[in-house]
């Protein structure tokens, strides 16, 4: 069963006290659809189409303990209608610490995680991504954009390419400790 992605998933929303979350299965051709044709399949707005893309940061500082303020990789959550800028991701994560403390932005830079790294931590292959249920305990960062959705659902990978999780924003936030914030420009 641990080795079900879509029971790997439904195990993680329990152990999250996520109990509002619905999946809903798509057909082969899901991804060759227009988000419009999407998002009616779904039922929802095109808004609340999402993404989980693992992120990794190529200039990790090894010498400093691993935290949501230094991790080498991260899962990213965006809106299909956003473009993820890094430059706004480096500055969150260098900013999570007190000024202080703060790595030098030298220690980040982000690019996307190869499809290996990315199904190694994840457990789950391309267009599968779900942020609930990941292999390994990498920390969540979500675009602030989706936190004014009405309504406040988000729709994105379940764990299986024709398989997709929708739950409430706030649920995914607080049940993964997430991190917030500006990381997106408009398309």
């Amino acid at each position: 069963k641990r080795n079900n992605p879509i029971e790997r998933v439904k195990s993680a929303l329990l152990t999250k006290n996520i109990y509002s979350a619905k999946f809903a299965k798509v057909h082969a051709g899901y991804y060759e659809l227009s988000l419009e044709e999407r998002a009616a399949l779904l039922g929802c707005t095109v808004p609340q189409l999402c993404k989980s893309i693992i992120f990794e940061n190529t200039m990790h500082d090894f010498s400093v303990e691993d935290s949501r303020t230094n991790s080498k990789f991260y899962c990213v959550i965006t809106q299909y209608t956003a473009k993820i800028n890094v430059n706004f991701l480096r500055t969150l994560v260098h900013e999570l610490r007190k000024p202080e403390d703060r790595l030098s932005k030298k220690r980040f830079h982000f690019q996307l995680a190869d499809d290996q790294a990315s199904f190694e931590l994840s457990g789950f292959g391309h267009n599968a991504i779900s942020p609930i249920g990941l292999k390994l305990d990498i920390p969540i960062i979500i675009c602030n954009r989706i936190l004014s959705l009405n309504p406040p659902i988000i729709y994105l990978g379940g764990g299986e390419v024709d398989v997709k999780l929708a739950l409430p924003v706030k649920d995914l936030v607080q049940g993964t400790n997430a991190i917030v914030g500006d990381i997106t420009e408009e398309r």
